[in-house]
C-alpha cells in the first residue's frame, strides 16, 4: 500500500500527463528527460503562480541554450488573459515552443488561455473515431485549436491509484491530448536533430494528417501524426518493422530531448 505521506503528492494526474510524453511504457519519446515544473495545488492553482512556472521553465530553457531541443507542455487552462497572452509571446520571442491544452468546456478555444495564444501549438482532444470529445467535458474548438491528437481513455502511469505506486489509469480529456503532441516534438526533434520553435511547430503540422477529424467545430482539420507511414515501426536499433500508425506509437528507441511539464486543471485569475 501507499504511505500516507505520498497519498496528495503521488495521487494526482500529474504523473499520467508525464508518462504520456515520455514515459517509458506508455511514453511517446521514451527516452526524453523530463522536467515537471510544480505549479498547482492538486486541481487548481493561481494564474500568477502558473504564469511564474511557466517563466522558470523559459529561463531555465534560455540559460541552458536549449531552445532547440526543449519543449513545454501545459496541461492546464483558464480564463482568457492579455498576461497570459504576453507570456507566450515573449517565450516564443525567445525561441520557446509551448504546446498546450485546448481546453474541456466544451466552448471556443479563444476563450480560454494559454489556448488562445497565437505563439502556443493548442491541442483538441479526438475519440477512437477520430471524432472530437464532445460528451462531458468535451473538448474546446474553433480557430484557436491548432491541431487534434488522442486524448480519449489514455492509458498512461497513475501512481498511487488503488494504493500502488506502479499503477496506471485511463484518463480523458485535452491534457491527454496535448503531451501526445509535446512528446512528438520531442521524438521530432530526436529523430531529425535541433530545430527552432518556429520550424518545429511548423513541422508538426505540416505532418498532420488532414481531413480526418470530424465534429471539429471551426478548429483546424489536423490529426498530429509522428510521419511514419502504416505497417512502419522504427525499433531501438534502426531496423524498420511492425505495424503502426498515429501519433503515440513507432517511436520506442529514439534518444529524446528535455519535456518541461506544468500540469494541472483550472487556473484561477488574470
Amino acid at each position: 500500500m501507499l504511505p500516507d505521506h505520498l497519498q496528495s503528492v503521488l495521487l494526482t494526474p500529474f504523473s499520467h500527463v508525464a508518462g504520456i510524453v515520455g514515459g517509458t511504457t506508455y511514453g511517446v519519446a521514451k527516452k526524453t528527460t523530463l522536467v515537471s515544473v510544480k505549479v498547482f495545488d492538486q486541481d487548481t492553482g493561481l494564474a500568477s503562480t502558473v504564469i511564474a512556472g511557466f517563466q522558470w521553465a523559459v529561463k531555465d530553457i534560455t540559460s541552458k541554450g536549449r531552445q532547440n531541443t526543449a519543449v513545454i507542455n501545459m496541461s492546464l487552462g483558464g480564463r482568457a488573459s492579455t498576461t497570459w497572452d504576453a507570456a507566450l509571446t515573449a517565450a516564443w520571442e525567445q525561441g520557446v515552443l509551448a504546446v498546450v491544452a485546448a481546453g474541456n468546456e466544451n466552448q471556443l478555444g479563444s476563450n480560454v488561455s494559454p489556448c488562445r495564444s497565437v505563439e502556443a501549438l493548442c491541442v483538441g482532444n479526438t475519440d477512437k473515431n477520430d471524432a472530437r470529445f464532445s460528451a462531458g467535458g468535451g473538448s474546446n474548438y474553433g480557430d484557436a485549436v491548432d491541431i487534434w491528437a488522442a486524448g480519449t481513455n489514455i492509458l498512461s502511469a497513475y501512481p498511487g491509484w488503488a494504493g500502488e505506486l506502479d499503477s496506471t489509469r485511463s484518463l480523458t480529456g485535452t491534457s491527454q491530448a496535448s503531451p501526445h503532441v509535446a512528446g512528438l516534438v520531442s521524438y521530432l526533434r530526436a529523430l531529425e536533430g535541433m530545430a527552432s520553435a518556429a520550424d518545429m511547430k511548423a513541422k508538426v503540422l505540416a505532418l498532420a494528417t488532414p481531413d480526418l477529424v470530424t465534429d471539429g467545430m471551426g478548429a483546424a482539420n489536423l490529426m498530429a501524426f509522428n510521419g511514419v507511414p502504416q505497417q512502419m515501426i522504427i525499433a531501438p536499433n534502426g531496423t524498420i518493422n511492425g505495424t503502426t500508425n498515429g501519433t503515440r506509437n513507432g517511436t520506442t528507441g529514439f534518444v529524446g530531448r528535455r519535456s518541461y511539464g506544468l500540469y494541472g486543471r483550472r487556473v484561477i485569475g488574470a
